[in-house]
Parts: structure tokens; C-alpha cells; sequence
């Protein structure tokens, strides 16, 4: 989401007098939105947190702090959505966050609870809304591309999925002592891990290719910056030694891989494909390593250790 808003919301926000204010009410919608979604599950989690021995933050609060602050986040995160004076198509799509963060914590659907229904909620509303919800509300020029559009809702789709199994995977032996029916639990560890490894993560970097490929005449950056990363990560993993490592020291080796590019490679690759001025993304640019200072400390230990395994 932070990707897309240096991409196409930035250009759109220093063009208005109010610079400071559209984005503002912007991510403090989002955080509470967010904020609901926790709140919810948690609120709705006690008891099988307690089956689990989970720690739950809401478990020995009182109904006030419970249901207040469940309200709280609603207002807070639609009353600043709202001023915003968003389009109606988009602020519908925005309020799908809403429904589909109850429908995934809320009795009777609760579709946490089931292998399908719950890793399709979470992969729209915590993938694919977070990427087509700022598009929409900054009128980026590319909606009018409609292909492309349908590839980068497949890399979102298949990005969430393959971290929500993974993620249901770590939790597996928890969530089976909740009493949950999640897609590791249902169809098996090994199924899940086949599925990403054999799948998914495959589909995941052709969908990006053609991403790539489309998004040439934008911006070649992107696909020099993608080209930078595999060649990034080739170094990191000691790429030509992968043949002789045993089949069960590979399951998750590259299951995580992509994360990084979306997390630490994607933010700087859209300030300098935006259209800003080069001091605005000078500037962007160190804002966003101050910030995220942990992405720079990740990246030089990365580098240290494609070092050592070139032998320097």
C-alpha cells in the first residue's frame, strides 16, 4: 500500500495545498481500519485463545474497554476515510474492508474457521484492497489499463495466498488445539507446503514478469530493479550450490523470498518511477530509510553474507 502511494498518490497530494492532509487522513483510515480487524478477532478469540494458550490483550478487560474500543476504531477509521471526500465506488471498496474483516471474525459466518472461505478473506482485505483502494482514491492513469490491471490483482491474489497458508502452517498446532478447521489442518502440512513451493511461488514470479513486462513503457526501473533483486538473492543463497542442498532443507527457503522485494525493494523503486522532482525523491527516499530503518540493516546483512560467500 505504501508502494502504490509513492507511485501514484504522492505526485497527486504535492499538487494540492493540502499535502499534509490528504495523506494524513489517509493512513490514520487505514491504521484504524487495521486496528478493527485485530480488535475483532481478538474480541471474538477469548476462549479459544484461552483452549490454546494464546495471549489475548482483551481477555481480562471490562465490556466498555471491549465494545468501546471496537467502536472507537470504526468511527475514527470511517469518520477520517470520509473526509476525505472519496468517489462512492471507491469508498464502497474501502467499506468491503469492513465487511470482510466481520465476516471473517463475527459468528455465525466466521470464516476464519474454514480452510477456503478464510484465506480468501484475508488475501482481499489484507492484499488485494491495500493495493487497489489507493489506486482508485488517487485516479492512477493506469486503471485505464485493464490487462494489466487483472495481472497485478493475480500477483496480490497469489502473493496473500501464499502468505496466509504459510502463515496458517506456523500456527497449526495452536489453532488445532482452538478447534479451527485452517487450510494446513483440513489438507495436511505437507499438501500446503507442496502447494506454495510447486505452485504458487511459481505462478507468483511469472505473474510478476508479465507485471514487468507490461509496465515497461512506464518505467523500465521496475524491471531493473526486479532483475537487481534475483541477482541480489542469487548471491545471497549461494544460488549454485542449490542443486546439491537436500529436498527437505528447500521447503521454505524461497517461500519468503518475494516478501522482500515487495517490502524492502518495491517502496524505492515507486519514488523514483513517480513523477516527483529529483530533490522531492532524494528527500522521499531518506525519509522512508529513517523510517524503515530495519530494511536498510536487513539489506547490508544480506550484503555482508553475499561477501563472505564470494569469498572476500
Amino acid at each position: 500500500m505504501l508502494s502504490v502511494f509513492y507511485l501514484v498518490g504522492i505526485p497527486v497530494v504535492f499538487s494540492f495545498h493540502s499535502w499534509v492532509w490528504v495523506p494524513g487522513l489517509f493512513f490514520i483510515s487505514i491504521f484504524f481500519t487495521a486496528g478493527y480487524g485485530y480488535w475483532l478477532n481478538d474480541l471474538f478469540d477469548i476462549e479459544l485463545d484461552q483452549k490454546a494458550g494464546k495471549n489475548n490483550f482483551l481477555e481480562r478487560r471490562s465490556s466498555v474497554i471491549k465494545w468501546g474500543g471496537l467502536v472507537l476504531f470504526v468511527l475514527i477509521g470511517m469518520g477520517c476515510w470520509f473526509l476525505l471526500e472519496a468517489p462512492l465506488m471507491v469508498s464502497m471498496l474501502f467499506l468491503s474492508f469492513y465487511i470482510l474483516l466481520s465476516l471473517y471474525s463475527i459468528p455465525p459466518f466466521r470464516f476464519k474457521n474454514n480452510p477456503i472461505l478464510g484465506p480468501l478473506c484475508d488475501i482481499h482485505y489484507a492484499h488485494v484492497l491495500v493495493v487497489f483502494v489507493p489506486l482508485l482514491l488517487f485516479e492512477a492513469p493506469i486503471l485505464s489499463n485493464i490487462p494489466f490491471l487483472c495481472i497485478l490483482y493475480g500477483v496480490c491474489f497469489i502473493k496473500g495466498a501464499r502468505n496466509i497458508l504459510l502463515h496458517q502452517l506456523e500456527d497449526r498446532k495452536g489453532d488445532a488445539k482452538s478447534g479451527l478447521h485452517t487450510f494446513p489442518i483440513k489438507f495436511k502440512p505437507l499438501f500446503t507446503i507442496q502447494l506454495v513451493n510447486r505452485l504458487l511461488v511459481p505462478l507468483e514470479f511469472m505473474l510478476i514478469i508479465l507485471l514487468l513486462i507490461y509496465s515497461w513503457n512506464y518505467s523500465p526501473l521496475f524491471t531493473y530493479g526486479f532483475a537487481s533483486f534475483i541477482l541480489f538473492y542469487f548471491l545471497n543463497f549461494s544460488g549454485w550450490l542449490i542443486p546439491f542442498i537436500p529436498s527437505h532443507q528447500l521447503k521454505f527457503k524461497f517461500a519468503f523470498v518475494f516478501n522482500d522485494f515487495y517490502e524492502y525493494w518495491l517502496p524505492y523503486l515507486c519514488i523514483w518511477a513517480s513523477g516527483l522532482t529529483l530533490r522531492q525523491k532524494i528527500v522521499l527516499s531518506l525519509l522512508h530509510a529513517i523510517i524503515f530503518f530495519s530494511g536498510l540493516k536487513k539489506t547490508w546483512k544480506d550484503l555482508r553474507k553475499i561477501f563472505k560467500n564470494l569469498g572476500f
